[in-house]
């Protein structure tokens, strides 16, 4: 059998397979709605103490601050003022907001005297703040 011959009895063979092929028809899956969620980008901090956590997730809830280094300053310059220990006096006395009678006191050490007789206030107005963090007075 020469080469052409050879090639149109392939050709030949496989003819009815190709064609009963083409005939089959696969129906396609129904379309499925895939939801869509927003993706919002949040830092963690696993070595953290709890106090620090909590602040860190206040921030990034609370303000429109995504910025990992904006964070990090932010959270570097509350442990600098008081090492995220809500009532703490400056100089380290950890003291009722009423029994601190210098420089800065809290989270932040407010130093300004509006700004001091303001979180005093503010204390008073904030109960919805958790306790691990509440300004405590202590009598």
């Amino acid at each position: 059998m020469n080469m052409k011959l050879k090639i149109l009895a392939a050709a030949a063979a496989l003819t009815p397979i190709a064609g009963a092929c083409a005939q089959t028809e696969v129906a396609a899956p129904p379309p499925v709605e895939i939801p869509v969620v927003e993706y919002k980008t949040t830092w963690k901090c696993p070595g953290c103490t709890d106090n620090e956590k909590y602040v860190l997730q206040q921030l990034q809830e609370k303000t429109r601050i995504s910025d990992r280094n904006a964070l990090a300053t932010i959270m570097g310059n509350i442990k600098q003022e008081s090492k995220f220990i809500p009532n703490i006096c400056e100089g380290g006395a950890r003291v009722p907001y009423d029994r601190c009678y210098s420089g800065g006191y809290g989270l932040i050490q407010w130093t300004s005297l509006g700004r001091y007789n303001n979180l005093g206030k503010l204390q008073l107005v904030m109960v919805m703040i958790p306790p691990l963090l509440r300004v405590r007075q202590h009598t």
